[in-house]
């Protein structure tokens, strides 16, 4: 029942902690750190946590109903989040946002981020905001599968909110080095089902470019979606790509 603030006992510097904070801060309370350094932050249950120009190893959001804000902060490992917003931050082993019944309605927002290995969106309860991210995808073994830098595998359809994706970088880059390969780099990935309904969905001012080490022409188109998709709003987006722009768009306003 308390909000806690923990940061350094000096002022301007940063604290180490030898393994892991483990929060759940109960309805109405907050949690904030400013200036951890190393360590793993778990967060669940309700209220909201506030990581702060941090280096963290890896967070982990499991609950809807906790906001989890994380700020001008470097994360080296895995990063999950099921609501909140991520901010002004690195992150060097990908980004997810998980499915949870508890975010519907909100808009999660991903703003100003360098992304490596991947956005990977799977809520389709929540509305998303991502905006001007660097964000890339590289296969770095031989026989990695398809690079999806941006791989949105459900949407939250309903009126009430809009999905946004807009002045991004985004990058594909596939090493895979055979002509027989079918490995391919995408730029925007959309899978989900059958039918997928883009009325609040808005696709715009977009830099998409896709490599292949082995030819220019191996690659997909730079917004693909694995079903039609009927009523968005994709305009103004530039991109790289021998095989074409969109996918499976053609009920939607290009």
């Amino acid at each position: 029942n308390k909000t806690l603030f923990i940061v350094a006992a000096v002022a301007d510097e940063e604290f180490t902690l030898s393994g892991s904070f483990t929060l759940s801060p109960g309805t109405g309370n907050e949690v904030t750190i400013i200036g951890l350094y190393n360590g793993n932050v778990t967060a669940s249950g309700y209220g909201t946590v506030n990581l702060i120009s941090s280096f963290i190893s890896s967070i982990s959001n499991t609950s809807g109903n906790l906001k989890m804000n994380v700020y001008d902060c470097e994360v080296t490992n895995s990063f999950s989040i099921a609501n909140g917003s991520v901010k002004g931050c690195t992150i060097l082993g990908g980004l997810t946002i998980s499915n949870q019944t508890t975010a519907i309605g909100d808009t999660i927002r991903i703003m100003g981020n360098h992304i490596e290995n991947a956005l990977t969106w799977s809520s389709s309860y929540a509305y998303f905001e991502i905006c001007n991210n660097f964000i890339s995808a590289i296969s770095t073994t031989n026989g990695t599968y398809n690079v999806k830098p941006m791989y949105i595998t459900n949407l939250q359809s309903t009126p009430g909110g809009t999905n946004l994706i807009a002045n991004n970088t985004i990058y594909g880059y596939n090493t895979y080095s055979t002509s027989s390969s079918s490995y391919y780099p995408f730029g925007i990935y959309f899978s989900g089902s059958s039918t997928q309904y883009g009325q609040n969905l808005v696709i715009a001012n977009n830099y998409i470019k896709l490599d292949n080490s082995y030819s220019s022409s191996y690659v997909y188109t730079a917004i693909y979606s694995q079903y039609s998709i009927s009523n968005a709003l994709v305009a103004n987006n530039y991109w790289f790509s021998s095989a074409g722009f969109s996918t499976n768009f053609t009920g939607s306003s290009l």
